[in-house]
């Protein structure tokens, strides 16, 4: 049997695994931020107000990493919406190349993590680089959700 799609057919759409798949790395890499960069959530945003909060009150490590979380993450999803909208002048669909931009990034995050291990100041710039190449990923992942790339898991009709 031929693979080659078929004029008119469309590939079947990623059933739910794919989005479990992508949920586990979301959660691994946020644990791995959260231990690493000194309580820095990489996958949720609003986890670091929190820490923001705990930080101001008393042990001030990373504070620089968590203010710059927010800002990091909304012109990541400005950039997401940009990329989006060329790519869909093309006729093309946005998912693969942004969850290949998720991909590069995140792979960014691990060459910026080994640069700066072992990581002993929160506030050293190679920590703090590697904490925002660590939340881009999740920002596009969170704009795509919000534009319906729910294509992923959507049950086949």
């Amino acid at each position: 049997m031929s693979t080659e799609p078929q004029p008119g057919i469309s590939p079947p759409a990623p059933g739910p695994a794919t989005g479990c798949v992508l949920a586990f790395v979301a959660g691994y890499v946020d644990v791995v931020g959260f231990i690493s960069l000194f309580g820095l959530f990489t996958a949720h945003v609003t986890g670091n107000f929190i820490m923001i909060g705990v930080d101001v009150a008393g042990n001030a490590a990373g504070l620089l990493a968590k203010l710059l979380a927010l800002p990091a993450f909304v012109l990541a999803v400005a950039a997401t919406r940009l990329a989006e909208v060329r790519i869909g002048r093309t006729g093309r669909s946005p998912v693969a190349p942004l969850l290949l931009t998720e991909a590069l990034l995140l792979a960014l995050f691990v060459a910026a993590s080994l640069h700066a291990a072992p990581v002993t100041d929160p506030a050293a710039p190679t920590a703090i680089l590697a904490g925002m190449l660590a939340s881009w990923p999740w920002a596009s992942r969170t704009h795509c959700h919000g534009l319906r790339c729910w294509i992923l898991v959507r049950p086949r009709s």
